[in-house]
């Protein structure tokens, strides 16, 4: 691309010899006459003095800003600035360009630098992200440049958005979006002017609606292992609808537009209340180019119920006149649905309501056997990375193979995700994630379901995120989550309430951090469930739990067939039931089942109320 001269943008010259410049550009027919009858934009030219008046007078007109309504840095739209830390110092610069300005030895040589290491169809991310830099700027930093270094800038960011950074190749997904979507829009919307300019805006237009529809899959969201390319690309697409419009192309069909819905959908709902993103690092304080993100995204959307999530996310920070948006917003119709399952992305997310303060887990699953979950609680988050479990039998160590969608329910009362994970030819492993969505609790469970009786060891861990203690009770195996407040009780049902009683396992904090490890000397199948209370308003309460009998046929059951849970914390009371077994007939304080797995809770009168039930 080093080579890139005038001829990328320019008609031949009449003789085929002498120096580019002597070439006249392609114009568009709307260029004023005196920059199109000019017989040199070279140094010194009044072609290239006529046209830098041009562009001064007009680029204000086409700033990134100025068209998203944004402070920010829209470049930088859902990227880690720290990451980017010279893009943005790049950026910067840019910014302060203006056409009028003269020559910027330093700046051409950033521009001659970065064309001397890129290679058309192999371009970084970070390369692409400059190129879309560069491009942007490109009418206020024609001062700044030698017309030479101008105008092989300005064939070279061509060149790439012809090519596309590969376009066949799409295992890059925001990097083909970058140079084969917005380039060329880009293009099209800064330098109108030139006709090669405007005819790479159409391709621009067709490769953003191939990656709407390709980038995100039918619910708006990548692959797990993608989860961090969300955001970017939700900026990425947002710029490029934005610029579009205004360029008056189309950018796909009214699927495309479903489909930027969903994508901004799903970042509103995966998006801590600090601002990061769930699932992804930690983050110490809300970033402020996520609002101008979304509320440019909510702009653009059809959706109006995507918009008013946007409003109730950023409701309680905002103050004055964003805040009374928010509530008119909120008042004006529903929001759409909080909690989600992806099963082509392998993500999930169980929450209670669009309240910043209220709980959820997400959950994100590979095919490795890898499974990451979050857990947020008034704001903060307990835990978040990967938890692992890890089952011995007969002394043999054995890991979940990949975990598969088993089910999936959502209610007003209830989330629950059901997902399941071969360890071995005859054992396989179940996790049970079940979110009470008004009863302020989690029930965390994994169901190691064997055929032939052995020995079993089962050990889990959950990471504790920074700034999260754990206070042990003196006697009871009660654990407390503590943040800047206490946040959850974590009770390990399957073991015994009372320290004393040495037997079964133990749930205690660790430097992996939250850790759960049962065994049985001999047993087909092992049930290993945690009861997270996240009410604090109980916390004061007293709370108890038992292990309780469960017979089939008037004979009580062994704890590798049927397991059965009662947990009181002051008057409110729930029944946690797991068969081990394919269903049969069961009683369990009085209650006959004939189910898999069930919680509920009780009714004064002593009657359950069926929260969840599998049957």
């Amino acid at each position: 691309m080093s080579g890139t001269t005038l001829e990328d943008v320019a008609e031949p010259s009449r003789n085929g010899q002498g120096s580019p410049f002597e070439q006249r550009p392609q114009w568009h027919h709307s260029v004023p006459e005196a920059i199109a009858a000019a017989g040199a934009w070279d140094e010194g030219s009044e072609g290239w003095a006529i046209w830098r008046r041009y562009l001064s007078r007009g680029q204000k007109r086409r700033t990134l800003g100025r068209l998203l309504n944004a402070d920010s840095a829209p470049l930088l739209w859902g990227l880690d600035a720290s990451a980017h830390a010279q893009l943005a110092a790049l950026l910067e610069r840019l910014a302060a360009a203006k056409p009028e300005d003269d020559r910027d030895a330093q700046l051409d040589e950033r521009a001659a630098a970065w064309q001397n290491d890129l290679q058309a169809g192999s371009a970084s991310l970070d390369q692409a992200l400059e190129a879309l830099a560069w491009a942007y700027a490109a009418p206020r930093v024609a001062g700044a440049l030698s017309p030479a270094r101008w105008w092989a800038l300005v064939g070279g960011l061509l060149t790439l958005a012809r090519s596309g950074n590969g376009a066949s190749e799409r295992h890059d997904i925001l990097a083909w979006q970058l140079l084969a979507g917005e380039l060329p829009l880009v293009l099209a919307f800064v330098l109108p002017e030139l006709e090669a300019c405007r005819l790479v805006g159409p391709l621009g237009a067709q490769a953003i609606a191939a990656g709407l529809v390709e980038g995100c899959g039918p619910h708006g969201l990548p692959e797990f292992e993608h989860l961090a390319m969300l955001r970017p690309l939700l900026g990425c697409w947002t710029r490029a609808k934005a610029v579009a419009r205004r360029v008056e192309l189309e950018i796909g069909d009214e699927e495309t537009g479903e489909a930027f819905d969903r994508a901004l959908r799903q970042a509103v709902r995966l998006a801590r209340p600090d601002g990061g993103q769930q699932l992804g690092p930690a983050t110490t304080a809300q970033d402020e180019s996520l609002e101008a993100l979304f509320r440019a995204a909510g702009r653009l959307s059809g959706d109006k119920a995507a918009g008013r999530a946007v409003d109730e996310l950023f409701a309680k920070r905002g103050k004055g006149r964003s805040a009374k948006l928010a509530g008119r917003r909120r008042g004006g119709g529903r929001l759409p649905p909080v909690s989600m399952h992806c099963p082509e992305s392998r993500l999930a997310l169980l929450r209670a309501d669009w309240r910043a303060q209220s709980p959820r887990l997400a959950v994100g699953y590979g095919l490795d056997g890898r499974l990451d979950a979050e857990l947020i609680v008034e704001g903060e988050v307990l835990f978040s990375g990967t938890c692992p479990c890890e089952v011995r039998l007969g002394g043999e160590v054995l890991v979940p193979g990949a975990w598969e969608e088993v089910c999936w329910f959502s209610d007003h009362e209830v989330d629950y995700l059901e997902l399941e994970a071969r360890l071995s030819d005859e054992l396989r492993i179940q996790r049970q994630l079940t979110l009470g969505r008004t009863g302020g609790f989690l029930l965390w469970a994994d169901a190691v379901l064997g055929e032939e009786p052995g020995p079993i060891e089962y050990r889990t861990s959950l990471p504790l995120a920074a700034g999260i203690g754990v206070q042990t009770d003196d006697e009871t195996r009660e654990v407390t989550l503590v943040g800047h407040k206490p946040r959850a009780r974590v009770l390990p049902l399957a073991l015994s309430e009372w320290r004393c009683e040495k037997r079964g396992g133990e749930l205690e904090p660790s430097a992996e951090g939250l850790v759960l490890r049962q065994q049985s000397p001999q047993a087909r199948s092992l049930f290993a469930p945690l009861f997270f209370d996240l009410e604090r308003r109980r916390f004061k309460q007293p709370l108890t739990w038992r292990q309780l009998s469960v017979a089939e046929t008037r004979v009580n059951q062994p704890r590798d067939l049927a397991a059965g849970y009662r947990v009181q914390i002051g008057k409110q009371q729930w029944l946690v039931y797991r068969s081990l077994t394919p269903p049969v007939g069961r009683t369990l304080l009085g209650h006959h089942l004939m189910t898999q797995f069930l919680v509920g809770d009780f009714h004064s009168d002593g009657t359950v109320h069926k929260i969840v039930e599998i049957e």
